[in-house]
């Protein structure tokens, strides 16, 4: 079962697990869409996209009306995607934009990617042979300066929808996203899979920031949360979300009655 963040007449806010690809397609068996008009027993429309490997806010729309408004409320910027990435390296700078133009097909399109570095953590050897590691802490053996990596944890607010954009320009600037088997460090990413358990992409939706409800947030994806706490100075999701959000504690308001169906839950919101 899917879980539901946010409903009301209009749309859906779920919480996509990893693994699932976003909706039918050649090749793909099983799909958000196809799961979840099993659960509700009604069609619904996907307003965008997340990878298969990305967990975390998608919206859906309950006709086809829906999805036409809100695609161009998408469109029109009034919605903020708002994602974590565990990256190898970092970026230069604490908080900036790439204006990196993407391809797509035989076009070249124009991509805005804001991000701030919120932390910089771990440490180990660039070199091919294995390191011991204390809880993958930095290694007393590790390889010349020269050779270490570290890892970071990035915050991305998309301004355009390119595929892959994250993951693009993440890989452009030197920083790609742990587990991205597209366009990753290969090498470093079969050393962290069988180092420090990163099986999967680390890229997490964590939140959505609608019109007039502040932002809906997901719960962090377990491999996400499993990867960060093998890590001694990464920091704790739990403590970092709220500030993220811009509040001190997450909240919990519930919807009027006719806004919701059965036994969803209420929208997760922040005042």
């Amino acid at each position: 079962m899917i879980d539901i963040l946010f409903q009301d007449d209009f749309i859906l806010v779920i919480d996509k697990p990893v693994g699932l690809a976003s909706q039918p397609g050649e090749g793909v068996v099983g799909s958000v869409v196809s799961v979840l008009e099993k659960q509700l027993g009604y069609r619904v429309f996907p307003i965008h996209r997340l990878d298969k490997d990305t967990a975390g806010c998608m919206i859906l729309a309950k006709s086809s009306a829906a999805a036409s408004r809100w695609s161009g409320i998408l469109s029109e910027g009034q919605t903020h995607k708002r994602y974590l990435a565990v990256c190898l390296g970092a970026p230069l700078a604490e908080r900036g934009i790439y204006r990196d133009a993407l391809r797509t097909g035989e076009r070249l399109l124009e991509a805005e990617t804001a991000f701030r570095r919120v932390a910089v953590f771990g440490g180990f050897s660039g070199e091919e042979k294995s390191v011991s590691m204390e809880r993958f802490g930095i290694s007393e053996t590790r390889g010349p300066e020269k050779d270490a990596w570290t890892l970071s944890l990035v915050e991305f607010r998309l301004g355009t929808g390119r595929t892959h954009q994250i993951r693009r320009h993440c890989a452009m600037h030197g920083h790609p996203i742990v587990g991205d088997d597209r366009y990753g460090d290969f090498t470093l990413n079969k050393r962290l899979k069988k180092e420090a358990g990163a099986k999967r992409l680390l890229l997490w939706a964590w939140g959505l920031e609608l019109p007039d409800l502040g932002i809906i947030l997901s719960a962090p994806p377990p491999h996400f949360v499993d990867f960060l706490d093998r890590w001694k100075a990464a920091p704790h999701l739990e403590s970092l979300i709220p500030r993220l959000s811009g509040s001190g504690t997450p909240g919990v308001r519930e919807k009027p009655e006719d806004s919701r169906s059965g036994p969803n839950p209420p929208a997760r919101e922040v005042p």
